[in-house]
C-alpha cells in the first residue's frame, strides 16, 4: 500500500512538472505570436506610406 501512494505521488509531482513546462512553452508562443503581430503591423504601416 505504501508502495502505491509513493508511485501515485510520484506521478502527480511528475504531471506538475510536465504542465508547469507546458503553461512555459504556452507562453512563449504567445509572446512569438504577438511578436509577429506587431511586426507584420509595422510592415503594413510602412506599405501604407509608400
Amino acid at each position: 500500500m505504501n508502495n502505491n501512494m509513493k508511485v501515485i505521488i510520484d506521478t502527480i509531482n511528475e504531471l506538475g512538472q510536465i504542465a508547469t513546462t507546458q503553461a512555459a512553452s504556452l507562453e512563449e508562443v504567445s509572446a512569438t505570436i504577438t511578436q509577429i503581430t506587431e511586426n507584420s503591423q509595422i510592415l503594413v504601416d510602412n506599405m501604407k506610406l509608400n
